[in-house]
């Protein structure tokens, strides 16, 4: 009931929306001036790029309709490899003289942080400065800022500094009062997906693995800024652990920043950097502006290596607003697989999992790529569990980053039973004739309770498919059923983890498996196209109109907007649930380091 509610809402805020839209888009369109195209900056010399982060960093350009994000502004989203590529160029681009982040949280995952970090780090190599200032630093961005020359914090600012803690929550009591059941059936002790539904606590498996996870990344991210401010692990350790970083004085004390300035002195410093007068104006570019005005160039050569991006939640279908649609992407493998000017794929997997049907589908088509004798090497992002790391599996070879969550070898099945609710609640009943014993039952309805036997089918059904996900893996990594069922159970691994579990080759970014591709495939010269191709945002809005989908995401963009991020996450979970169908390879849990 929750979710269609919140259905309902999502139809009425789209109404409303693209109501409004339409007409601020036709305006756009027939209001343009000759300032040539969108995305398009002017980088002026002894300029500075400014730094804020304060928004999602998609892996593809432009592929953030899934997350909520939404605006008829046709200026693009740079994505992950695109920034990072324009950051290599700055390091040589004469314009360019430092960096300047200004920075206070940062929604993005623990790989995505640590590629654009590393970036930052590598950009110092050209002697260039980086300053970075907060008047409030969250442990993320924190985590970024560390890599400056010099870190400043306001006066009367804050740095969140007390260590990494997870909180989950839990439905089951609410479920409970309305009357709803939660009918679940899954494979692998540590598959926890559905604990929120069937649970009012974390169980002792999921404990461990949400345990083991974060301290992992906790100390990965502690050893960075203890080489980059060169201070102890153990110090920066015990001053998150007593809470001690409490003033900016405190921080100032024990060395995390480097001064307490405000604003108008830290466009003093730059000035002085820069070598300008007071009266001079800054020039400075933000960081968007600057991918957008470098992008990269596809090269070319002998063949093509096809990079395609697998970003968000595994449906049934045709993709629906960035995300992973098994028909569409099944459809682009198999345009790939017939093309013979490509020679490798690189698959960039940044997915906790969804449709186990669609997971199959596209697992079917990059076989077939191999077979006709095209590379396959797969990147992993932030995430590749469960369904994500179902059609990473039969790769030619794996890499991951270390703080990757990967695995989730796992499979469920729910269905939610309302039928007290609506008697007890609403007063409503329901009379059922069948022509067969399990008539009812295969429909899966919301409002039957399944009987023994009937679980019991269902439940055969995700043992079958649980071991059908082994049975890939173990072909893929070559293992036995019974090694990969040792360490799958549902359970995730840090990617250094799965490095000597075997579930991955190498620790590494993108770039090393496109060079892998290029080398498995006798390339030196090579085109490199990415896909799949995002939609214009007046292109979503128009294809909504005509009766598609994509436009749901104008929806999620207002509440958003209302409920805030975090509220947001929530919502996103149940409107997940709202739109699962069949047997399900999802990550169980999720963890957001702001």
């Amino acid at each position: 009931m929750i979710a269609s509610f919140a259905g309902v809402v999502m139809g009425f805020g789209t109404l409303i929306f693209l109501i409004t839209m339409l007409v601020i888009g036709i305006s756009k369109c027939s209001s343009s001036s000759d300032e040539g195209e969108s995305g398009t900056a002017d980088v002026k010399p002894n300029s500075v790029i400014r730094i804020s982060l304060d928004q999602e960093l998609p892996e593809l350009t432009d592929n953030v309709a899934s997350q909520g994000s939404f605006s008829l502004e046709d200026s693009g989203t740079p994505g992950l490899r695109a920034t990072i590529k324009a950051l290599e160029y700055a390091k040589t681009d004469s314009d360019i003289k430092g960096i300047y982040m200004d920075l206070e949280t940062q929604p993005m995952g623990a790989a995505t942080r640590s590629s654009l970090r590393n970036a930052l780090l590598d950009f110092k190599k050209s002697g260039k400065f980086i300053i970075a200032y907060s008047t409030r630093y969250s442990q993320g961005s924190y985590y970024m800022a560390s890599v400056a020359d010099k870190v400043y914090l306001n006066p009367q600012g804050s740095i969140e500094w007390a260590g990494i803690a997870a909180q989950i929550p839990f439905f089951k009591g609410m479920f409970d009062k309305l009357g709803i059941s939660a009918q679940v059936y899954y494979a692998g002790k540590f598959k926890s997906a559905t604990e929120p539904f069937r649970r009012t606590e974390m169980s002792s498996e999921n404990k461990v693995q949400v345990r083991e996870y974060m301290e992992a990344n906790y100390q990965m991210m502690l050893s960075d800024i203890a080489a980059s401010r060169k201070m102890e692990y153990s110090e920066l350790r015990h001053l998150a652990d007593e809470f001690i970083i409490r003033t900016p004085y405190d921080a100032l004390s024990h060395k995390m920043v480097d001064g307490l300035k405000y604003k108008d002195e830290i466009l003093t410093e730059l000035r002085k950097l820069l070598k300008l007068t007071k009266k001079d104006k800054i020039n400075s570019i933000e960081l968007a502006d600057y991918v957008l005005a470098n992008p990269e160039k596809a090269g070319s050569g002998d063949g093509e290596i096809a990079l395609v991006y697998a970003e968000g939640s595994i449906t049934d279908g045709k993709s629906d607003g960035g995300g992973i649609g098994g028909d569409t992407y099944s459809a682009l493998f198999r345009k790939l697989r017939e093309d013979e000017d490509v020679k490798a794929i690189v698959l960039r997997v940044n997915s906790g999992g969804g449709s186990a049907l669609a997971s199959e589908l596209m697992w079917r088509e990059l076989e077939l790529c191999k077979q006709e004798k095209k590379t396959v090497i797969v990147s992993m992002g932030d995430v590749a569990a469960s369904g994500g790391y179902y059609i990473a599996a039969n790769a030619d070879k794996i890499f991951a980053e270390n703080n990757t969550i990967t695995g989730s070898i796992g499979v469920f099945g729910m269905i939610p039973n309302a039928g007290k609710f609506m008697r007890e609640k609403l007063g409503i009943t329901y009379d059922t004739l069948k022509t067969g014993k399990y008539s009812v039952a295969a429909q899966r309805n919301i409002y039957y309770e399944f009987n023994e036997s009937e679980g019991a089918i269902i439940q055969q059904m995700i043992d079958s498919t649980y071991h059908n996900f082994l049975t890939r893996v173990a072909n893929g990594r070559k293992m036995t059923v019974e090694q990969v069922n040792e360490i799958a159970q549902g359970r995730v691994w840090t990617g250094k983890k799965a490095l000597e579990l075997h579930l991955v080759d190498s620790i590494g970014g993108l770039q090393d498996a496109i060079n892998t591709a290029a080398t498995f495939s006798k390339l030196k010269k090579y085109k490199l196209a990415q896909y799949p191709k995002p939609k214009k945002p007046l292109e979503i809005l128009l294809n909504k109109l005509k009766g598609g989908t994509s436009g749901d995401d104008a929806a999620k963009a207002i509440i958003r907007q209302q409920l805030g991020d975090e509220l947001f996450q929530q919502f996103l979970l149940l409107e997940r649930v709202r739109k699962m169908s069949g047997v399900q390879m999802r990550m169980p849990f999720e963890v957001i380091l702001n």
